[in-house]
């Protein structure tokens, strides 16, 4: 079994900078796997902060949000 992990790229103001794939039904929009919830999170264009989509309350996520940044643009 694979264990999938939320791909946490650093921290901006103590809030994780998390690394998204761009959606394949939304040219643009992006995801990425949360193991919170155990399932993926979908948001719409534009990198930046966002509230979490988290359904689990005890997610890292839940009371922060996030920031999301697309595979292609994340700098080293």
């Amino acid at each position: 079994m694979t264990t999938r992990i939320t791909p946490i790229i650093g921290y901006r103001e103590g809030i994780p900078v998390i690394q998204c794939r761009e959606r394949r039904d939304f040219p643009g929009g992006m995801q990425f796997w949360c193991e919170y919830c155990r399932k993926n999170h979908y948001h719409g264009r534009g990198a930046g902060h966002r509230i979490a989509h988290c359904v689990n309350n005890s997610s890292t996520f839940y009371a922060t949000g996030y920031y999301i940044e697309l595979k292609s643009e994340v700098t080293a």
